[in-house]
């Protein structure tokens, strides 16, 4: 085989090489990540870091968790329109985090997909 056409093959290789090094490297640092919000109030229920404003103001695909201390979140009475894919993750299963819908209405309207963790506990 001609030298040039052997270098050219060489170089090839190697630059494949280097691109599946690279591949294999940032595929599984998940580059398009979702944001994760957190709900950081629950003293009044549409203000930033309250759980209503945290859910309309996130991305489809983005995860929701709780700020430490956030354990009892009580609704004005409206249930919570989710129209986009979230995740919503509680605390622990030791540490619940319950959203009452104080006995006025659903807490959640769900027009979609949601993952809900078993630290959430739901009440009407």
């Amino acid at each position: 085989m001609l030298p040039c056409i052997n270098n050219f093959f060489t170089l090839t290789i190697a630059c494949l090489r280097i691109f599946f090094i690279a591949i294999s490297i940032l595929l599984p640092l998940n580059i398009y990540s979702q944001t994760i919000h957190y709900v950081t109030s629950y003293t009044d229920d549409n203000s930033n870091g309250t759980l209503r404003k945290v859910i309309n103001d996130a991305a489809s695909g983005d995860t929701i968790r709780f700020a430490n201390g956030i354990n009892y979140i009580k609704l004005n009475g409206t249930q919570i329109a989710i129209t986009k894919h979230l995740t919503i993750i509680g605390h622990s299963p030791n540490q619940k985090v319950t959203i009452d819908g104080d006995k006025m209405s659903r807490v959640f309207h769900i027009a979609t997909t949601i993952n809900i963790n078993s630290s959430l506990q739901i009440e009407i």
